[in-house]
């Protein structure tokens, strides 16, 4: 039977009893640690009441050798499935390497990053450890088979901080967690500075008219008392971050962290007054003291408030914790994280959709916002795509599973701006050591000021150093660069635009080319047949089945031109030429489908004529060895906005070109039609990577748009590259950007909201580099109390972040489009071949 004193989940000693407790069987159950609650929850939410009743023992008796340590189940697979994956990390490039995402929310400045880096680092078999200040994230990338995640999340602890794995659909609950803490704090610092406050009126009215010495020692007496729990209590978080800043700076002073200096002006101010309490000679200092943590506390929790307001949108429908899954005409509630791709689920009216699918019964409409921005609900019917972490509203769907929370859209739109917030800006490095020297310069002037007016015999000298301690702030100078571009990000996401490179933003500003492909970029990419030409005895139908059975095996757009065809043939040792076409054997006969160079090298036969014809669009060719069988006459469309957007870029001073690999007839018509003057055709990636590094040999800043595999060398050698949503995975995955709407609307956001960025950065270093090297020589000498530079300081990082703000929204015309999640999005390869 488990001891009271032992965690009900897993049977190791609670240390603290009461601080983590989840409700069970009616009554609430202690838990050693967050880990075991959050396990325990996730039992209870999956729909496993009755586990704790029918066990045989605790968790914990099942491996009585194991070192009783609650780190240990870090190392669980089961338990790891949901947060770690293997990747590869871009700074070390080792195979066989974990990646996990961890949450710490004690990180507060550069410092805080600078410890955790050093100290992670220390560890054999880390690869990489980067700690994202706005995010309060850590990734760490180590090698299983020489150290154990147990190991990383133990040095944490040890460090100092509270780690917990990234673990999105809890993090709302995460969330209002850490939110009721910092209310608890800022609560019990406000009450308590109201009271002290109060007293203190009276202190000062007595300096005017008088006081009685007993009476002005009982009204100390009691401020002392107020100011108790605002130092033990509300305060702890900036004393646990001076020591362990101290700790492991190990002597050097270039890294303390900004706690050091606020503790040290809170237990100077909070000593003196005490001895004066006993002493009865001097001033106290207990109002600022309480007025001083109030201000900074309540600063921390704004920005920590702002920095929560980034991932609201993509979180306003998180993926539910079971689902309904349909099982022999049954219903069974099961836990979301082990359904599996083929499995039926019930969505029901209200219900957020758990993984992603296709709809195979039912008829509803689906609010789709978390994607597109769009708020008005798209319809829905079978053979639909519907997607995890989208609201369904007004009809049950039974959906097929096609792809599970892990792998779902929204995962790896979560993985992708995970990413792109661990890359730190060229200009953030520098802000860093230039935040570290400056605490050092702060506690350095301080011990210089009170040395100076000591030696000139001013009473007031410790308030003067406590004002010097308290008013700079190098908060803000390390908040100004990525909080402005995290907020960018969260908005140019809500446009249509994923960012996954922070450089974007600050190259944009100076591209003055864009160059986009042609098939699937400014064209919708779904080519149709407006005419064919036979040259054989074939039947037409079983010319055009043979064109089918090659396209089954691309995933190119030509493809879709010949998806109403139906086939029994079947195409064996495929093999597809980036930009030329697909060759394959049927009923042992090679064929060739493509462009007239490729096929005419492979066919002996003289290709026909048909100059006669003035075909629209592009033309593809079929042959074998022995003659040429069709020409097929493809039409794309234009996207919508696509005329619009190129307008208005060039409208912005930018010059446009396409380049494509289509033929020439097809891109000189659509280049006529949207306006473009420079318009290249039957370019191989090759020519198309040459091209544009002659460009930018001509002094051209150069963002590149693309979709398919034959753009992946363009793309790359681009200053900026943006993937389109429907692009090949490799295009997206190097690229810079991707396009998350069927829509070039976003890309006139980009440019926009780039420069505003830009702006708003540049306002926030002057005013963090201003305030700060205007505030401390005031305060040395002695021209700003210490309550306002509390005051002060707070006001500087509160007004970064307040001006970052501006950049949530961007006002732009949102997207027209007709499609905004196709089932291409984010996952579909398409090497582009015309």
């Amino acid at each position: 039977m488990t001891r009271h004193t032992d965690c009900y989940h897993c049977g190791l000693p609670v240390t603290d009893p009461g601080r983590w407790q989840v409700t069970i069987d009616g009554c609430a159950r202690d838990m050693c640690c967050p880990s075991c609650k959050m396990v325990a929850e996730t039992i209870l939410a999956g729909g496993f009441n009755e586990y704790y009743r029918l066990r045989t023992g605790t968790s914990g008796q099942a491996a009585p050798e194991q070192n009783r340590n609650s780190f240990t189940r870090y190392d669980d697979h089961l338990y790891q499935a949901e947060f770690v994956r293997a990747t590869t990390s871009s700074q070390t490039q080792q195979d066989n390497e974990l990646e996990a995402i961890l949450v710490v929310e004690d990180i507060h400045c550069a410092a805080c990053c600078w410890l955790i880096e050093q100290a992670l680092k220390r560890l054999d078999g880390l690869s990489d450890v980067i700690v994202n200040l706005s995010t309060h994230r850590v990734t760490v990338y180590w090698q299983p088979e020489r150290l154990l995640l147990s190991t990383i999340m133990q040095q944490l602890q040890q460090l100092g901080f509270t780690a917990a794995p990234y673990l999105p659909h809890l993090e709302q609950t995460r969330t209002e967690s850490l939110n009721r803490q910092q209310l608890l704090r800022l609560g019990v610092a406000g009450i308590c500075m109201m009271q002290v406050g109060m007293l203190s009126i009276a202190l000062y009215a007595g300096a005017f008219q008088g006081i009685a010495a007993n009476h002005e020692h009982f009204i100390n007496k009691l401020a002392f008392f107020f100011t108790l729990p605002v130092v033990f209590f509300a305060a702890r978080p900036f004393f646990k971050g001076a020591l362990r800043s101290i700790l492991v700076a190990r002597g050097n002073l270039f890294r303390l962290g900004m706690d050091v200096p606020i503790s040290l002006a809170i237990v100077a101010a909070f000593f003196s007054s005490v001895a004066t309490l006993f002493t009865q000679q001097g001033e106290v200092y207990f109002d600022s003291i309480c007025m001083f943590v109030f201000l900074l506390t309540l600063a921390r929790y704004l920005e920590s408030r702002a920095r929560q307001q980034q991932d609201q949108q993509l979180y306003q429908h998180p993926v539910p914790a079971t689902c309904e899954l349909v099982s022999d005409q049954q219903t069974l509630t099961v836990a979301t994280t082990e359904l599996q791709n083929g499995n039926h689920i019930c969505i029901k009216p209200g219900a957020t959709i758990p993984a992603d699918g296709i709809v195979i019964d039912g008829s509803s409409t689906v609010n789709e916002a978390t994607f597109s921005g769009e708020q008005a609900p798209q319809h829905k019917r079978p053979g639909d795509n519907v997607y995890a972490s989208t609201l369904n509203c007004d009809g049950s769907l039974i959906v097929e599973v096609t792809h599970c929370q892990q792998q779902s859209r929204f995962a790896t739109i979560n993985r992708l701006m995970e990413n792109n917030r661990l890359e730190r800006p060229q200009l953030t490095p520098l802000i860093d050591r230039i935040a570290g020297f400056f605490t050092f310069v702060v506690l350095c002037i301080a011990a210089a000021t009170a040395y100076y007016w000591l030696q000139q015999g001013n009473p007031h000298w410790l308030e003067i150093t406590l004002a010097v301690l308290v008013v700079s702030c190098p908060c803000a100078l390390s908040l100004a660069t990525p909080s402005s571009l995290a907020f960018c990000h969260r908005a140019l996401r809500a446009a249509g635009l994923l960012v996954q490179s922070p450089q974007v933003i600050e190259r944009c500003t100076s591209i003055n080319h864009v160059v986009f492909d042609k098939t699937g970029t400014l064209t919708l990419g779904k080519p149709h047949l407006t005419q064919s030409y036979f040259f054989s005895e074939r039947p037409d139908n079983a010319t055009l089945e043979l064109a089918k059975a090659l396209e089954n095996h691309s995933e190119h757009p030509i493809a879709l031109a010949f998806a109403h065809i139906h086939t029994d043939l079947v195409a064996s040792g495929v093999t597809i030429e980036t930009g030329q076409g697909i060759e394959g054997t049927i009923n042992q006969q090679r064929y060739r489908l493509g462009n007239a160079a490729f096929c005419a090298t492979f066919c002996h036969q003289r290709q026909p004529d048909i100059t006669g014809t003035n075909p629209h669009g592009s033309t593809v060719w079929l042959v074998c060895e022995q003659q040429w069988l069709a020409c097929f006459f493809l039409a794309d469309s234009p996207r919508p906005d696509s005329a619009a957007v190129i307008q208005q870029l060039q409208q912005q001073g930018k010059r446009i070109s396409i380049m494509s690999g289509d033929q020439h007839d097809a891109v000189v018509q659509l280049a006529t039609e949207l306006g473009i003057e420079n318009a290249t055709a039957n370019m191989s990636p090759e020519q198309k990577s040459a091209a544009l590094q002659a460009l930018q040999n001509s002094g051209e800043q150069v963002l590149m748009v693309g979709d398919g595999i034959n753009d992946m060398p363009v793309l790359s050698r681009a200053d900026i590259s943006v993937a389109m949503a429907n692009a090949s995975d490799l295009a997206k995955i190097g690229s810079d950007s991707i396009l998350l709407v069927e829509s070039l609307q976003p890309l006139l956001s980009l440019f926009s909201h780039s420069e505003k960025t830009r702006k708003v950065i540049r306002q926030n270093i002057t005013w963090a580099i201003t305030y700060n090297f205007t505030a401390l020589p005031l305060a040395a000498c002695g021209l700003i109390p210490p309550w306002l530079a509390a005051l002060g300081m707070s006001a500087s990082s509160l007004l970064v972040t307040a001006n970052a703000l501006r950049l949530k929204t961007i006002n732009m015309p949102r997207a027209n489009t007709t499609d905004t999640t196709s089932d291409n999005n984010l996952r579909s390869p398409m090497p582009d071949r015309a």
